[in-house]
This record gives structure tokens, sequence and C-alpha cells, in this order.
């Protein structure tokens, strides 16, 4: 099962590189390949999308091709950071691109660059990128290059999650808890469903301690933990194993719904391990359920498959 929901993570990361060098995706979407090839998911896949990306022709020389080449290099975990920076002038003609200047921003400040680091960020911000927004409130929340400032790092957090972008709706998530740990939980669940494993590994937390006065709920924890295992999340794998070895009791049994009023009136509790395999490789685009009413779409999410990995 987890071998399947890499290879669908794999393929989808695949299909986006065609549609970001055409300039046809989202921020969102731009955010999910960034994300996982931060992540080191899967040495294979990472291979198989980083290949893709080296393959596209040198005398290309596009932004969003800069961008993607670009990608491969910020995220070589073979490479130092100050070789980074030096590789990374692929991207100086194309400074007046905002993902660009994020990813030279990025590049920058893991270098320890800060004013640097900062300059690029502010001029993504400037331009409407919501990667660039987001560097630029982390600058302002801890104080980088420029004095600390909480109430406007939250105002661009605000600013970006607009356009419901994964990490600003994650970060709004850590803002809020500590003072209303239910608007956190809310703006963590937004981001979780598109895509955001912070938010995922954050929501789980909160249901397994019942940090900040958020309700304890081991079984939903357990969930989060499950899912963020399938996509390859080894923070969210350990957690898992760890509430397998304490709380076996919150583990949902192979084939069973969460426990959800609306959907029980139509689903039965036990399904084929077939139709599991095919949820976990289709779910997002709903085209297995073409047949139910619309109206189920939204809670297919709370299918749990707790096989043997």
């Amino acid at each position: 099962m987890l071998k399947l929901a890499l290879k669908e993570q794999e393929e989808r990361m695949l299909g986006l590189i065609p549609r970001i060098r055409r300039g046809e995706c989202t921020a969102t979407e731009t955010w999910l390949l960034q994300d996982f090839l931060s992540r080191d998911v899967d040495r294979l896949s990472d291979y198989k999308v980083t290949g893709t990306i080296c393959d596209i022709p040198e005398d290309s020389d596009t932004p969003q091709d800069a961008w993607l080449r670009g990608l491969v290099i910020l995220y070589d975990v073979d490479v130092s950071e100050e070789d980074v920076v030096r590789d990374l002038h692929i991207l100086e003609p194309h400074v007046q691109n905002p993902l660009c200047a994020s990813l030279l921003g990025t590049a920058y400040s893991n270098a320890g660059e800060w004013e640097l680091a900062f300059e690029y960020f502010r001029r993504s911000a400037e331009a409407g990128c919501e990667e660039g927004i987001c560097r630029l409130a982390e600058c302002y929340a801890i104080g980088i290059a420029v004095d600390r400032d909480e109430r406007h790092a939250y105002e661009l957090h605000c600013k970006a999650a607009k356009t419901m972008y994964p990490e600003a709706l994650a970060s709004l998530g850590d803002c809020l808890r500590n003072g209303d740990v239910v608007r956190g939980l809310q703006y963590y669940t937004q981001a979780s469903n598109l895509g955001s494993t912070a938010a995922k590994g954050s929501m789980a937390w909160l249901y397994w301690t019942g940090l900040y006065g958020a309700t304890p709920d081991l079984r939903r924890a357990a969930t989060l933990y499950r899912q963020l295992l399938l996509v390859g999340d080894s923070d969210g794998a350990e957690d898992f194993k760890v509430m397998q070895r304490r709380h076996p009791e919150a583990i949902v049994p192979c084939g069973e719904w969460r426990p959800d009023p609306f959907m029980h009136q139509f689903v039965p509790d036990q399904m084929h391990h077939e139709m599991e395999t095919v949820l976990l490789m289709h779910a997002r685009q709903g085209s297995i359920f073409s047949q139910l009413p619309r109206v189920l779409l939204p809670h297919i999410c709370f299918w749990i498959c707790t096989d043997p990995i």
C-alpha cells in the first residue's frame, strides 16, 4: 500500500513538470513540487522527478525552466550551501520572476547571507508571489535582517492565505493555536487538505497531546500519522509506529470508515482490499466515485486503510 501511495505521488509530480514549463500551474501546484523535492519523500521517486527536470534541454532559458533546475540544485543533499549559491547563478537572469527570486532568497538564507535573502524575499513578495510572501513573513517573525515584527508577519501570512496557499494556511495555524486552538485547527485542516504535511503533522500532535486546549483524539491522531506515512513523511511514519506501540486501540481496523454519521448512511463498514488500493490511487480525482452522489466527495478523506505495510 505504501508503494502504491508513493507511486501515485510520483506520477502527480511528474505530471506537474510540463504544466509548470508552460506556465499553467497554480501557486499551490508549484508549492507541491517544491515541497516534494525538499522532503526527500522517496529516493527512487526523487531520482525520477529530478531526472525529468535534468532532461530539460539546456538551450531552454525560460524562467520556469530555470526555476525547475534551481529546485534540483537547491535540494541536492550532496552539495554544500555555498556551492548551491554558486550554482544558482542560472537564476540571476530571471531575478524579475518572483519564483526565481524567492528560490535565490532561500539559497542565500540557507548559506547564512541574511541581508541578501531578505532582499530577494522582498522582491518576490512585492511581485505578489505567495512563496516569497511566506518567506518574508518568516524574516519578520524571527527577525532576520529586519527588526522582529510578529504582527506584520501575521499580516503577510494572511495575505498569502487569501489564495489558499497551503504554507500560509499552516503558518496561520501555528500563529493561532496557542490563543485559539479551534481556529488554529481549522487553518491546519485547510492546509492539510491542500497537501501540507507540516499542517497534518501539527494537527496529529495536537490531537495526540491535547496541547493548547485541543480535545485529545487518539484515533484521529493515528489517522493523520497514517496518512503522513503513506506519502513518505519520515517523521509521520515514526510517530505512527510509536502510536501503534503505545495506543493500539487508536488504530482503525482495515476497511472501516472513520466514524462519520453522514457517510455511514451510504457506505458499508467493509469494502474489498482492491477498493482500498483504487481509493489511494484516485481519491483526489474522485473518478471512482462517479456513481455516488456528488455530495459524498468531500467526505472521501474519512477512509482509513491500516493493512500491514
